[in-house]
Formats: C-alpha cells, structure tokens, sequence
C-alpha cells in the first residue's frame, strides 16, 4: 500500500509542476504584452524554466534532489502556458 500512496504523490508532485508553470508562462505573458508578442511567448516561457530550475536548485541545496522528471513537467507546462499565450494573441 505505501507504493501506491508514494506514486500518488510523485505523479500529484508533478502535476503541480506543470500546473504553476503552465500558470506562470502565461500570467508574465499578460504582464509583458505592451512588448512585441513573440517576446511574450518567450519571456513568458522563460520566466516560468527559470522559476523551475531555481526551484530544483533550492531543493537539492536544502536537503532534497535535483529531480530531471519535475524539470521535464515545468518544461511541458512553459510550453502549454506559451501555446496558449500565442493562442491568444494570434487567433483572438
């Protein structure tokens, strides 16, 4: 029973990574919009992998580790986060 309670919160762990950054790419989109848009997308991509990789640096300096899966969900939710942001500015 406890594997199955550890995989839970392994795969929630990782949800939540791609959620924040998913959150993150978009919201410094919207913050940024006065600059031309594909900077948006980039900077908004950016910001959130950096957040990311700053998270991972704090884990692994306080106790915890790197962890190359929870960089590989921040990765996917930038790049959701940027898509949508695109979305936005070349379709509505």
């Amino acid at each position: 029973m406890t594997g199955t309670n550890s995989t839970k919160k392994i795969a929630i762990d990782k949800i939540l990574h791609f959620c924040v950054c998913m959150l993150l790419a978009m919201s410094w989109g919207c913050m940024v919009i006065h600059i031309q848009r594909y900077k948006v997308i980039a900077c908004g991509f950016l910001f959130a992998m950096i957040i990311g990789l700053l998270k991972e640096l704090y884990d692994s300096m306080t106790g915890g580790k790197f962890d190359w899966e929870d960089i590989i969900a921040d990765f996917v939710g930038a790049i959701m986060g940027s898509a949508f942001m695109f979305c936005v500015f070349y379709f509505v």
